[in-house]
């Protein structure tokens, strides 16, 4: 009984002390709290987060500044190549709330299987439901366009057979009229699904700036600005965000890829109320093969460095790209940025010759030999996938799966059927691996 007096009385104290606002007090009586061995309220226990967030950003503040001064030592660095005196040590990072992480842990019905293993079988409909209309309106506007040429249905089949290459275990080459809009149709949605939740996990994991520099290599129609955008619109209606400021460099060799991203996102973004802050900067040129392209890339400039769906099958290739992605890391991400990639489960353990299976061990040394090849270290990885287990479920064992439990793409599903030939109705699916790391 005395026990319970004395929880119930700090308790109360706490909640004074954080009522007025006396920080250091709550401090204290937090600690008390922690040390009689009680279980904290979650009051406390979101208090105690936030003191560990703090704690980890001022360490990291305090050795950026460091380095900056050491930096400033060095006087025979050329003045072109110089870091603004206050490039360090002023970044404001957003702090996580935790009606924001409930609510979409909540409304995508997130499982955690292991300390890796994440499934999700569900959207949030308030904003996914309202970017696919406008995507089929979209296209089915462009389709009423191409539909007067003779050579529509040519096009069309190019493109599909193109990108249909994916199923035989090839890489597409995404280069002929209507790759954009095939590509749109059949996966767009589905990898705006995955970055929106890559950006989820980057968000509660506290690393997410109010100035927000991006660079997304291989960015097709900017499908990571998309999942990004999608977020902040859900967070923003469940917490007040401060001001965002974000630049995002969209590197794509394929023009119409950009153009047509470029052209839904101003149809999309027109009728928000209040649109996200995102400065496009767009990048047609091949950087891999025009090294004059290569040096126009800010120096040490990004915060994130994106590479989404870019792992190639063929082993000379891989391994030709992954010397190249590592000069790009090297000149143009901060310090303190990172690196996220975003790979297909399939095709990460068939670019090493290996079946995926249940052994997390293995998987890890998997992710950290791909990063090794790029110059990069793991920070943590997440495996997002739509049902319990690791490894695909057989074609009809899966279709009945996502027909009983995952959320359908109602008004894409109707344009496959009728362009593409499906026979089937899509769903939102996840089967991916979100690696975080840095240099």
């Amino acid at each position: 009984m005395i026990n319970f007096i004395k929880k119930w009385w700090r308790s109360h104290q706490f909640n004074s002390a954080m009522k007025r606002r006396d920080y250091p007090a709550a401090t204290k009586l937090l600690r008390k709290i922690r040390k009689s061995g009680n279980q904290l309220s979650w009051q406390e226990n979101l208090y105690r987060d936030y003191l560990k967030l703090q704690l980890s950003l001022s360490e990291k503040d305090k050795t950026l500044k460091q380095i900056t001064q050491q930096l400033k030592k060095i006087n025979s660095v050329p003045s072109h190549l110089r870091l603004p005196s206050d490039f360090f040590g002023n970044e404001s990072y957003i702090i996580p709330h935790s009606d924001v992480i409930n609510t979409i842990i909540d409304r995508f019905k997130m499982i955690k299987h292991d300390a890796s293993m994440l499934q999700c079988t569900s959207i949030d409909r308030t904003v996914f439901d309202q970017i696919e209309s406008h995507l089929a309106d979209f296209i089915q506007e462009e389709f009423n366009q191409y539909s007067r040429r003779s050579s529509f249905e040519t096009l069309l089949n190019q493109a599909l057979q193109d990108i249909n290459r994916l199923k035989q275990g090839q890489d597409p080459d995404y280069c002929f009229e209507l790759s954009p809009h095939v590509y749109l149709i059949r996966y767009f949605l589905e990898n705006v699904y995955c970055a929106y939740l890559a950006w989820f996990l980057i968000y509660q994991a506290g690393l997410l700036p109010t100035h927000l520099n991006v660079l997304d290599i291989a960015a097709g129609p900017s499908t990571i600005a998309y999942g990004l955008d999608l977020f902040l619109e859900t967070a923003q209606k469940l917490s007040h965000l401060p001001s965002m400021q974000v630049s995002y460099y969209s590197l794509e060799k394929q023009a119409s890829f950009q153009y047509r991203g470029l052209q839904f996102w101003r149809r999309y973004i027109e009728q928000k109320h209040h649109p996200s802050n995102v400065y496009f900067r767009f990048d047609t040129h091949d950087i891999f093969d025009d090294s004059e392209s290569f040096q126009k890339i800010p120096r040490l400039f990004f915060d994130f460095i994106f590479i989404s769906h870019c792992l190639f099958y063929n082993e000379t290739s891989r391994k030709h790209f992954h010397d190249l992605f590592n000069q790009v890391f090297l000149k143009s991400l901060k310090p303190n940025g990172y690196v996220l990639l975003i790979v297909q489960d399939k095709k990460l353990f068939k670019a090493y010759n290996l079946k995926q299976h249940e052994n997390s061990d293995q998987e890890k040394e998997i992710i950290q030999e791909l990063l090794k090849s790029m110059g990069l270290k793991l920070s943590w990885y997440k495996y997002l996938t739509s049902t319990d287990q690791r490894g695909a479920m057989k074609g009809r064992e899966f279709g009945q799966f996502a027909s009983n439990h995952l959320p359908p793409q109602i008004k894409m599903s109707q344009l496959t059927q009728k362009y593409l030939g499906l026979k089937y109705d899509l769903n939102y699916t996840l089967d991916d691996y979100i690696i975080l790391a840095q240099k």
